[in-house]
């Protein structure tokens, strides 16, 4: 009995479909047990991750700062225009730098605080608000005191970027800066 061209192309077509569907068989076969694995591993970690972020939080909080820039609520004259406070605090040479921004109304007060976010971004891409510091404190359980008139989030501490990185930048938003020494407790003030 001879067989047909076209039983010989059937054959080699049924060959050619059932051999992949049977490797992904195969290959389904022994994934479960990687699944199953990578699930318990997932479980072990979530339960050890809230010790984990306390300990995070720990750390970022007791960071040492190469720079603060303090950014305070604005406050409203008379005539109606707004001023803004940014201070910029050197820890390792005690100098504070304080620039005073004075803008007409709410867009153009948006406007400065995009840039002054954009302007630490730019310098130190890993800058820390203080509304992230005030949150790793409350994890790490300690009590944060933010002055009611600091805008934490627009305010932050930067591990990485020196005062003088910011300096020239905060001219160009704030004018020239009133220059001082600081003691070890600085006040915010209006």
């Amino acid at each position: 009995m001879k067989a047909e061209w076209w039983q010989i192309a059937i054959g080699i077509i049924s060959l050619a479909i059932i051999t992949p569907i049977g490797w992904l068989c195969i290959q389904m076969y022994e994934m479960k047990p990687t699944v199953q694995s990578t699930a318990n591993r997932v479980d072990r970690i979530a339960s050890v991750l809230p010790e984990m972020s306390r300990y995070i939080a720990e750390e970022e909080v007791n960071a040492n700062f190469e720079s603060l820039l303090i950014t305070e609520v604005p406050t409203t004259s008379i005539d109606g225009s707004k001023k803004l406070n940014v201070h910029l605090f050197d820890p390792n040479t005690k100098q504070h730098y304080k620039y005073r921004i004075v803008y007409r109304n709410d867009e153009e007060g948006k406007s400065i605080n995009y840039k002054l976010k954009g302007l630490v971004y730019n310098i130190d891409n890993k800058a820390r608000t203080f509304e992230q510091l005030e949150k790793w404190s409350k994890e790490a359980n300690h009590k944060p005191t933010i002055p009611k008139n600091v805008d934490s989030n627009t305010s932050f501490a930067s591990n990485k970027a020196l005062p003088k990185d910011f300096k020239n930048e905060l001219q160009n938003i704030g004018g020239q800066p009133t220059l001082s020494n600081v003691s070890n407790s600085v006040a915010v003030d209006n």
